[in-house]
């Protein structure tokens, strides 16, 4: 799932490839519906962690929303290692 044609992952899985924006978490929830997918494997960037965590649904990675803005917020990271003397 991506919104770039050009992706590599687009290209070498076209018939695979959903053309969609996974910013969108509901999106990507109806899209986990309507494929009957066992699993979301998110991908490197803050965007698509933000829309996994949002998901909810999968029992072996429990991420919460907070924790994921505190990885992916470098201002709040600063913050949060501040506050442990790290």
């Amino acid at each position: 799932m991506g919104n770039r044609a050009e992706d590599p992952l687009a290209l070498a899985y076209r018939e695979n490839w959903i053309c969609a924006n996974y910013a969108d978490a509901a999106l990507v929830q109806s899209c986990v519906k309507e494929h009957g997918f066992g699993a979301v494997i998110p991908g490197c960037t803050d965007v698509s962690m933000a829309s996994f965590v949002q998901l909810k649904r999968q029992s072996s990675y429990q991420l919460s929303p907070e924790t994921n803005d505190i990885l992916n917020n470098k201002l709040l990271f600063r913050r949060f290692s501040s506050n442990l003397d790290v």
